[in-house]
């Protein structure tokens, strides 16, 4: 740029001669026509000339200033550089450095060492590897501890590259270098949260069925212990539905509030009967959690299940013992109560009938006091199973009702069909032909029987049935024992 402008200066002053000369010949009045078109020439070159001058010196103008303003941008960028910048000689010393190594370091003097401000514990490794980069001409990257200039520790992360001068020889280092303190608390977070969800993960393995599966209940992951409770293998069951497990015993209704619940990205709770791939059943209580996109719609439920098979299994044993008399193996009275109270409200429903038949052992203490106590537990024994091998229906209740005493709830069965069905039991019962010395109205075991029967209704309470019958009964007994007498369907009625 600098020769162009000297070329220009050149022709300029050349065409001011030109033109001096011109005036000269003009006063002398020597001019020739050569003289003029020579002239003539040489005052277009000057006039060009003079105009790319001109052009040259404004282009050169719009060059500086454009130059200072890339200057001041990138003044400007390394005082804002968050990335940390200085160049090194071979013992350490900060030969120049950038703003923000002032900022975050502190600032440097011509004695400043960049080795010393490296945490001890790191300093040797740090130390070789930038020698390193002297001797073999090779950048490298590395992670270390450095001072900031509150007195805190800060991690580093360096970029090292060789700076050679004019005979290939690397005499400086340049170092750039930016704190990563907030990324490795982050690394450091993440790693700890990973670790305590492989911890929680493998809690869960171990105590718990996990199961994961997309919004539309398709297993994507399931754990070994739930394949082994089910009997599937992983092959077999992944991308497959939950209801592959439906075990038919839970209602539509069930279901339908379970989906309605996690649907509406709440939590569901409860108690579930699966079903195994050979047919047998198991137990899970369980917990669904579902995970809610940014929009707070469900994409994925974990199924979180603990095995209660055994625990149900002995809920049910522990039912039944409370339910069931431990003499005969009869329904109790406090079973037989409450389902009289369940039938009651069928039967009003349904405006069908509902009959009771109460009937005990004629002369059952005479038997006990001749026989002994085991031979007349024996003989209740006797009596019930022949009374449960005649009543064959599955809703029929047969219960012991009270030391000698028995009851049937007969739901659905009328009046006349009851009293068959009574007469049918002492029938048999006699037929065992059970030896009775002491009884007053045969020498074998007999029974006495009440009947009653009626159609529920809301004005009438479930006891007054019973009562009908235990008054059945006692007529019963008053009509020579060994006998059934049942109350009119009328009376029953209009109680």
């Amino acid at each position: 740029m600098k020769n162009n402008m000297t070329f220009y200066k050149g022709i300029a002053n050349l065409f001011h001669i030109t033109a001096s000369l011109f005036l000269f010949f003009v006063v002398k009045n020597e001019l020739s026509p050569n003289h003029l078109f020579i002239f003539a020439v040489q005052t277009i070159i000057g006039s060009v000339c003079i105009s790319l001058l001109v052009h040259h010196l404004i282009k050169s103008k719009q060059l500086i200033l454009h130059i200072r303003q890339e200057e001041e941008k990138q003044r400007i960028a390394a005082k804002n550089m968050t990335e940390m910048l200085a160049v090194i000689d071979q013992k350490g010393v900060i030969q120049s450095c950038s703003p923000s190594h002032a900022r975050n370091i502190g600032a440097v003097s011509t004695t400043t060492n960049f080795y010393q401000l490296i945490h001890s514990e790191d300093e040797e490794k740090v130390v070789a590897l930038i020698q390193s980069v002297f001797t073999k001409g090779e950048e490298i990257e590395t992670e270390f501890r450095m001072k900031h200039k509150n007195g805190y520790w800060i991690n580093i992360e360096i970029n090292a590259s060789p700076f050679s001068n004019e005979h290939g020889e690397t005499d400086h280092v340049v170092l750039v270098y930016r704190d990563v303190t907030k990324r490795k608390e982050d690394e450091e977070k993440l790693l700890e949260t990973i670790k305590n969800f492989q911890d929680i993960r493998f809690a869960l393995d171990e105590s718990s069925l996990v199961q994961i599966t997309d919004k539309h209940g398709m297993l994507i992951y399931t754990n070994e212990k739930a394949c082994q409770l089910s009997g599937y293998s992983l092959e077999e069951i992944m991308g497959k539905p939950m209801r592959v497990f439906n075990s038919h015993y839970h209602s539509r209704e069930f279901f339908e509030d379970l989906w309605n619940t996690v649907l509406d990205g709440k939590v569901w709770r409860g108690e579930i009967r699966n079903k195994t791939k050979s047919g047998g059943f198991f137990w899970v209580d369980t917990t669904i959690v579902p995970f809610l996109d940014k929009s707070g719609q469900p994409f994925q439920f974990i199924n979180i299940r603990t095995d209660i098979t055994k625990s149900k299994e002995n809920e049910k044993k522990l039912e039944y013992l409370s339910n069931v008399d431990s003499l005969t193996s009869l329904y109790n009275r406090r079973y037989f109560d409450r389902m009289l109270q369940q039938y009651w409200v069928s039967m009003m429903q349904s405006e069908k009938p509902i009959s009771i038949i109460i009937f005990d052992m004629d002369s059952f203490k005479s038997y006990n006091d001749y026989y002994g106590h085991i031979k007349g537990d024996e003989c209740l024994i006797l009596i019930s199973k022949k009374a449960k091998e005649l009543l064959d229906d599955s809703k029929t209740v047969l219960a012991r009702y009270g030391g000698e005493e028995f009851s049937i709830i007969l739901p659905g069965i009328d009046a006349k069909e009851s009293y068959y069905i009574a007469d049918c039991i002492r029938a048999e019962i006699e037929s065992l032909k059970i030896p009775h010395r002491k009884s007053e109205v045969n020498t074998y075991v007999t029974l006495s029987l009440g009947v009653a029967s009626i159609v529920p209704k809301k004005d009438i309470e479930p006891n007054e049935v019973l009562k009908l019958a235990d008054k059945a009964l006692y007529q019963a007994k008053n009509n020579g024992r060994n006998t059934v007498v049942s109350n009119d369907v009328t009376l029953c009625s209009t109680i």
